[in-house]
């Protein structure tokens, strides 16, 4: 009896509804045991699936035990990460348009009928002067009959350097001259300059003269005339390996930046998470004298998995943003940033500045001259 139990013996299985009876077999063996079947091989598991799609876009193969140092080496290969990392670009501020002439006084002849009484002379009646454009009333006594264009003009501003001469015009949207009941010619005058005003980062005084053949000089002191401006663009690559921060002409170095995270910011092996933090440009950098900020953004976004040409500077796979604008006279920005797994952050920085001409407009940067106030 005992070794027909033995020979018929079966196993018994504990199941939620009672026993199983299992039928006798085999006992497997190492050689007979078989992983379960993953599609793409088992480190497909680890990625989800739109980051399958992605790498499989690449032309990876989430599966491949080569997956490392194939993405590590097409992080020194991506896109964006040639060419200039750091610049700065100015334009000059365009010309206002239109003049701003004055109002002849009324009653004024067309032209004269008989000289002039009393001695030559040139006098400035009214007048006015910025970087662009002046425009006055003057009042001329002379033995013969002027034209805005005989009376030559000289601006000087010393410490600066500046030094402009022309000549005035009596065109424009008003009436030019006409002559009172002494015979004095009045004249309603205006010239756009062509050399402009260059004053750095605080207004000057500039002294003009004026003079016409047989008229004595004519002086006027401008106590406080703003020079010309410019719009300035700055731009900086953040690259995604270190150190990020790029060489530029611009005086910005590893003291005005702090960086979140370490070492290169590229996913390129487990675990394969995603990646965020935080950089802060421009510590302890001021705008010079006169300089805004107008615009900071994001130009570009470049990872390892971008096709040549992507740079949009958001998507689900990667970003950079701008969290904290610059505020209070300083650059400082402070960017956020992600990366998923498999992907790389490059990233493009820029500033818009507006301010005069003739002054430097950061404060890391070297002087603009003599008129530079920093």
């Amino acid at each position: 009896m005992r070794s027909k139990l033995i020979g018929t013996l079966v196993a018994i299985v504990l199941t939620p509804g009672g026993l199983l009876a299992l039928p006798p077999g085999p006992t497997p063996t190492p050689g007979t045991l078989r992983p379960l079947p993953s599609l793409g091989g088992p480190k497909t598991k680890l990625f989800s699936d739109a980051a399958i799609a992605r790498l499989k876009a690449a032309g990876l193969d989430p599966g491949d035990p080569q997956l490392t140092q194939k993405l590590k080496t097409r992080l020194l290969q991506s896109p964006g990460r040639g060419g200039k990392k750091a610049g700065i670009s100015k334009q000059p501020a365009g010309r206002p348009a239109g003049g701003r002439g004055y109002t002849l006084p009324s009653g004024l002849a067309k032209g004269r009928t008989s000289p002039a009484g009393g001695p030559p002379s040139l006098t400035i009646d009214q007048f006015s002067l910025d970087a662009w454009y002046m425009a006055g009333l003057l009042k001329v006594r002379s033995a013969k009959y002027l034209n805005p264009s005989d009376i030559s003009y000289r601006l000087q501003e010393p410490t600066c350097g500046v030094d402009v001469t022309g000549t005035l015009e009596g065109k424009g949207s008003f009436v030019c001259c006409g002559v009172d009941a002494d015979g004095t010619e009045w004249m309603n005058v205006e010239d756009y300059i062509p050399n402009s005003l260059v004053f750095g980062g605080k207004p000057r005084s500039v002294t003009m003269t004026l003079t016409a053949n047989g008229l004595p000089a004519a002086t006027k002191v401008f106590p406080s005339v703003w020079g010309r401006g410019q719009y300035v663009t700055i731009t900086m690559t953040i690259d995604a390996q270190p150190p990020h921060l790029p060489a530029n002409d611009f005086g910005i170095g590893a003291a005005n930046a702090k960086f979140g995270g370490s070492g290169p910011r590229a996913s390129t092996g487990e675990p394969w998470a995603p990646t965020s933090g935080e950089d802060t440009i421009g510590l302890g950098v001021n705008l010079g004298a006169g300089y805004q900020v107008t615009e900071t953004k994001i130009t570009s976004v470049v990872s390892q998995l971008d096709p040549p040409g992507a740079n949009v500077p958001e998507n689900a796979y990667r970003y950079a943003r701008i969290k904290t604008k610059p505020d209070g006279g300083r650059l400082q920005t402070v960017v956020e940033w992600m990366y998923g797994p498999a992907e790389s952050l490059t990233y493009t920085i820029e500033w818009k500045l507006s301010g005069p001409m003739g002054q430097r407009p950061l404060s890391t940067m070297p002087s603009a001259g003599p008129c530079d106030v920093n």
